[in-house]
């Protein structure tokens, strides 16, 4: 077991963009009750996870995460980039890594708009 550094822990969960995140996250459907976020373990507090907040059961799920708040494929085909896909199958389409390079570039095109993107929180 990992040594939660409290310290770190409690200036983490004061971070704007902490507190942003969970907000988005939770108003979109994420239910996360059984799980306390952000965690800072070591030392240094360098190591940022999760840690249970009551004892989980046996295949208890211990978050929920709505398709909605899912990045996938599906997604990316029908944002404004499917078009940029359909054009330049040689990168997006006719190769082996083909759907890995449609979600950097859709993740890439999201993280340009800045606070407009929807997915804003998460990045």
């Amino acid at each position: 077991m990992g040594v939660i550094n409290w310290e770190k822990t409690e200036e983490a969960r004061k971070d704007p963009h902490i507190i942003n995140f969970l907000k988005w996250a939770r108003e979109n459907g994420c239910i996360d009750e059984a799980i306390q976020f952000p965690i800072c373990f070591g030392k240094d507090g360098g190591l940022v996870g999760v840690a249970a907040s009551r004892p989980i059961g046996a295949n208890e799920p211990f978050i929920l995460v709505p398709e909605k708040l899912c990045i996938d494929d599906a997604k990316a085909k029908a944002s404004p980039c499917g078009k940029i896909f359909l054009e330049n199958p040689d990168v997006f389409e006719d190769i082996d890594d083909a759907d890995y390079n449609r979600l950097v570039f859709y993740v890439t095109y999201e993280i340009t708009k800045g606070e407009k993107s929807f997915w804003y929180p998460y990045f």
